[in-house]
């Protein structure tokens, strides 16, 4: 089958790219339908069954329209600040709690939230969701999460840290395709989906422990321009409503 379309007419080409294509749309209203019992859902293995659904759903649109499509986004890069990726990002992991979530915190180092990035937005929206879910779900009751944005040269490290066990060894890049947690729940489909919307952007997902306590989900984007290197830092708390300074 792939030898007849390497070598099928241009007319048949044009007839396979349409077809792809629009298998490729068919599945959006899929996509939305599960993302809206997502929203629904309260049941918790109900839930995990959806999530595996929803991005079995987007890696299939992915192979169908290629770079960038059914990862969630739009294959389509543009310059847009940081904060309003944060913010759709938050709005969405908000929606899909079942009840007030995590303490939460983001803190700025070198930079603030009007710096902008070139990125497909609503694929690193979707990256971000992945792993704020993933800090809600197994992180250590009591402990909150903080996304942390800090700049590096051209690019913005984007870092989620939680108490949860992370990754066994620390390495989301050779996460199996079977892997599932220690407590049997998640089955790695959120991180590879991450790990992959990182790579379209030039940059690898890495995972690491601070300390004792504390474990980091990182990756970079690139800025639109070099950030000065000044001193702009802060913090901005979200559910217990706290504001502090804190240094760059």
């Amino acid at each position: 089958m792939s030898t007849m379309i390497r070598g099928c007419s241009e007319q048949h080409c044009g007839w396979t790219r349409m077809l792809r294509h629009e298998f490729g749309n068919m599945l959006a209203p899929i996509l939305g339908h599960v993302q809206q019992l997502l929203r629904e859902e309260r049941d918790p293995q109900r839930r995990d069954r959806l999530l595996r659904v929803e991005t079995l759903t987007r890696e299939m649109a992915r192979k169908l329209d290629g770079p960038g499509r059914g990862v969630g986004g739009s294959g389509v890069f543009t310059a847009v600040r940081l904060e309003r990726i944060i913010g759709e990002a938050l709005e969405s992991w908000r929606a899909e709690q079942v009840e007030t979530g995590p303490d939460f915190v983001v803190r700025w180092q070198g930079l603030d939230g009007t710096a902008q990035v070139v990125v497909d937005r609503e694929a690193v929206v979707t990256l971000l969701v992945n792993l704020l879910r993933n800090a809600s779900c197994h992180g250590r009751a009591g402990k909150g999460i903080r996304l942390v944005l800090g700049a590096r040269e051209d690019r913005v490290e984007v870092a989620v840290e939680d108490g949860g066990p992370g990754v066994p060894g620390g390495d989301v890049e050779r996460l199996p395709p079977g892997y599932t947690t220690r407590s049997g729940e998640g089955h790695g489909q959120g991180l590879r989906l991450a790990r992959e919307i990182a790579g379209l952007h030039g940059s690898r997902l890495r995972s690491e422990r601070v300390d004792a306590k504390t474990h980091r989900v990182f990756f970079t984007l690139p800025l639109l321009e070099p950030v000065p290197a000044v001193s702009v830092g802060g913090e901005v708390g979200i559910g217990r409503e706290r504001y502090s300074a804190a240094g760059a």
